[in-house]
């Protein structure tokens, strides 16, 4: 079942990136805009997403 999650996540996240690319994006731009959704998020809602993310 892991394996299975994995795999589905790294698809999603090469696409993301992917995409990103395609519309100028650099990979650095893509982590910077994720830091900052991070820091606007309460922190309850970081805690429970904590091993989703990154």
């Amino acid at each position: 079942m892991e394996n299975i999650v994995h795999s589905t996540l790294d698809k999603e996240w090469e696409q993301l990136m992917v995409e990103a690319k395609e519309i100028g994006m650099t990979t650095e731009e893509v982590r910077t805009f994720f830091q900052q959704s991070l820091n606007n998020l309460p922190a309850s809602d970081i805690n429970h997403q904590k091993g989703n993310v990154l």
